[in-house]
C-alpha cells in the first residue's frame, strides 16, 4: 500500500475489481490475469521487456 501499487495488477497494469478485492484483499492480480497464471499462460508482467 505504501508504494501506491495497491489494487493494481502486477500484471497488467490494471486496476483489480473492488468486488475481488473485498473477497481477496492480499490478491495482486485481476481475475483475468489469474485465470492466465492458473492455466499456466500468464503474460509478462507490466513493464519487463521481451528480449
Amino acid at each position: 500500500m505504501e508504494d501506491g501499487t495497491y489494487g493494481i495488477c502486477e500484471i497488467c497494469g490494471r486496476e483489480i475489481s473492488t468486488e475481488r478485492l473485498e473477497a481477496l484483499c492480499y490478491t495482486t492480480h485481476c481475475i483475468e490475469c489469474k485465470a492466465h497464471v492458473e492455466k499456466g499462460t500468464a503474460p509478462r508482467p507490466a513493464g519487463q521487456l521481451t528480449l
